[in-house]
């Protein structure tokens, strides 16, 4: 197998893991919309207690001799130590994380924005946060299967998604009827899954082999901190803006914040093209110096500027 052909095939298996994984959290929670609608919350918070055993049985089930692990740093310092410096030289997978981060606070609540949505605006209930929900997981769907089919998963894509899905959000802020928010929803839903699993294929394919396990705890962290922060501000805003205004500046934000990190990333990737290439500028134009003992009695020669030069 040549090379390229298994790193086409590695980012393959990584967009296809990180779209099953995007995928079964977003279907998850509209599953749980669609069922707090029917069945109330209590037995939707028990089935979701339950549905922990299957987590449970898979680990159990895992066999560690097939496991393969690269040497660990000396220490959990040296550990924490030897990822930071490895994802401080990609300027990539900062700008991955930054934009998780970011998506996670302001655009991926859609929880918290489609309830105030469906409740507030368009007076539809738990009815019409179950009809969305069902629109969102639809979406969900069909963002894995483009996600997949994808050839390429870079910043590029990331950056453009990310903005599209920002400009959507402040679209489906302005709809009159709730039939038109679901018709933004789909879309929505489809970048949300692009966007998930390019993070995750830009950030497990762009570092080392050594540091992976980290940076993509790194990014769980990252998100998950995201949903922990942006949810309240939402929440809070929702409440005293109105769900209109919240998910209007929440698009407006993450389209803001992407303009910034992708300018950031480009001007990190022309500074150091700028520097390696000043350095090799300079390196060419310093000629080589030849040390030769003189003979005895013998004068040495005068450096002028014009020898220098």
């Amino acid at each position: 197998m040549m090379p390229s052909e298994g790193s086409t095939l590695g980012g393959s298996g990584k967009a296809l893991g990180s779209a099953t994984n995007s995928t079964g959290r977003i279907l998850g929670m509209a599953a749980a919309g669609v069922a707090v609608a029917s069945v109330g919350v209590a037995p939707v918070f028990f089935a979701n207690a339950v549905s922990y055993l299957a987590v449970v049985v898979a680990l159990a089930c895992m066999r560690p001799h097939e496991l393969h692990s690269a040497p660990p740093a000396q220490g959990v310092e040296g550990r924490i130590r030897h990822a930071v410096r490895g994802l401080r030289r990609e300027p990539v997978v900062l700008g991955a994380l930054a934009l998780a981060f970011v998506a996670a606070a302001f655009g991926r609540n859609y929880q918290v924005t489609m309830a105030a949505m469906s409740t507030t605006v368009f007076h539809r209930g738990a009815g019409g946060y179950g009809m969305t929900s069902t629109v969102f997981a639809v979406g969900a769907f069909a963002g894995a299967l483009l996600a997949a089919r994808l050839p390429r998963l870079g910043l590029r894509l990331l950056l453009t998604t990310a903005c599209i899905a920002g400009a959507l959000e402040m679209l489906a802020a302005s709809t009159p009827g709730i039939d038109a928010f679901a018709a933004c929803i789909l879309p929505i839903a489809i970048t949300a899954v692009v966007i998930d699993t390019t993070v995750g294929v830009v950030v497990a394919l762009r570092v080392d082999a050594g540091v992976r396990g980290r940076a993509l705890a790194l990014l769980a962290v990252t998100s998950t901190a995201g949903t922990t922060i942006g949810g309240p501000m939402l929440g809070w805003s929702a409440q005293h803006l109105g769900a209109r205004a919240s998910l209007l500046a929440g698009g407006a934000v993450c389209v803001v914040a992407t303009v910034a990190i992708g300018l950031a990333v480009a001007r990190r990737h022309a500074g150091a093209h700028a520097d390696q290439t000043g350095v090799v500028r300079i390196a060419t134009r310093i000629p080589a110096i030849r040390w030769r003992r003189p003979e005895p009695g013998a004068r040495l020669p005068r450096l002028g500027l014009d020898d220098a030069a």
